[in-house]
């Protein structure tokens, strides 16, 4: 069977993915270690003479796996996120290309007011801290938090691997913890009064009983990266199961330890922009703006902090 076969005859295989072709050319790259134009110029070339027998199992296996929904960024464990290729597993959730709205808006705000302090909160695979880094000049330093050890290992790969390894240490320090509480309660009693300039975060803000739902495609992302509630879990707050609990508080603390002038901007995706932008008014919060998508969805809360 030719590679150009073998490539069509499998994707029909996918029916459930938008992209079955696409998926299918992502797993042979990964596997072949191949680029996108050889694949297509060695389209006749018999896919037995492209990979030998356990190569070909592995591909079987990782079609296998994505028939059920298992995503394919978590089989090739690379996903490219404002142009810059991130190492991913399932601990992390997969970057988004909407979520490159947040960190162009950041980048622009941070060379436009010549901020120097920021922070990245449940910062995952550290691709939003770690792609406006990369955009933005040597001096600005970056904290990143997350409840997850199993996420940080992987942000701090990525910082490795992109940023370099000296650079990342000065540029990016990571902590464990939930939001913004290793940033005010740390040993270090000058981050703990350390004003931030510009505080991001793609937090988990899926109402509860949406959660399930949204992963019976297979798709195997953590929960923890898309509840709301996961990490607060109080069933006598009238409100639990709403997807705010992180940012409730994530929004109280911002306020606080932004500098005057500081901005905050928050994911939110449609099920929750209303609700935060209301919490950010009451917090005291003023030019607050919802950026959309590029499907014209509200997608994330841009705030800023006025004294």
């Amino acid at each position: 069977m030719t590679i150009s076969d073998f490539r069509h005859e499998k994707a029909s295989f996918l029916e459930k993915s938008p992209s079955p072709l696409l998926d299918i050319d992502c797993i042979l790259i990964h596997f072949l270690r191949k680029d996108k134009a050889w694949i297509f110029t060695h389209s006749d070339m018999q896919i037995e003479e492209a990979a030998d027998e356990s190569v070909l199992s592995d591909i079987e296996r990782a079609i296998t796996k994505r028939k059920t929904g298992f995503p394919v960024a978590y089989i090739v464990e690379k996903k490219e996120f404002y142009g810059i290729e991130f190492y991913v597993n399932k601990n992390v959730l997969i970057p988004k290309p909407d979520t490159e709205i947040l960190v162009e808006k950041a980048i622009e705000l941070i060379k436009e007011h010549n901020f120097k302090l920021c922070a990245d909160i449940c910062t995952g695979s550290g691709c939003i801290a770690i792609a406006t880094a990369k955009n933005v000049s040597s001096d600005v330093h970056f904290f990143a938090t997350d409840v997850s050890h199993l996420c940080l290992e992987v942000a701090q790969k990525n910082a490795d691997e992109i940023l370099g390894k000296d650079e990342s240490k000065r540029r990016i320090e990571f902590f464990l913890g939930e939001v913004l509480w290793p940033l005010i309660e740390n040993e270090n009693q000058e981050i703990n009064e350390q004003k931030l300039d510009i505080i991001l975060s793609n937090p988990p803000y899926i109402p509860r009983i949406m959660v399930n739902d949204l992963l019976r495609d297979g798709r195997n992302e953590p929960i923890l990266a898309l509840d709301g509630d996961a990490c607060y879990i109080d069933t006598r707050d009238p409100n639990y199961g709403d997807g705010l609990s992180v940012i409730r508080v994530l929004v109280e603390q911002s306020y606080a330890k932004l500098k005057d002038g500081g901005y905050f901007l928050c994911e939110t995706g449609e099920y929750n922009s209303d609700a935060t932008v209301k919490l950010c008014s009451i917090a005291g919060f003023s030019n607050i703006q919802v950026l959309k998508d590029l499907e014209g969805a509200p997608r994330v809360v841009m705030a800023r902090k006025i004294v």
